[in-house]
């Protein structure tokens, strides 16, 4: 059997990220994913990326960012962030 299982992907999952919620943060994410028919991880990740966007919003507008892109490319997102 191969090593690779499941369907090819042009957006491979490999990084790996745990998180502790409090009961209310649990509650709030249990209640997104039943009214919205999401798994917790689709609605991790469409937060993420709402809050992205918001960010990337405020950098191009506060921070004179040039760049043409959707995304920060890594040397930016390191000068930046880390």
């Amino acid at each position: 059997m191969s090593p690779r299982t499941g369907r090819p992907t042009n957006d491979p999952k490999t990084e790996r990220f745990e998180i502790r919620l409090s009961m209310a943060d649990c509650v709030k994410l249990e209640y997104c994913c039943n009214e919205l028919g999401m798994t917790k991880t689709e609605v991790l990740r469409k937060g993420l990326d709402t809050l992205y966007q918001k960010a990337m919003k405020q950098a191009k507008q506060y921070r004179g960012f040039k760049g043409g892109k959707d995304y920060v490319d890594a040397q930016y997102f390191r000068r930046e962030f880390v």
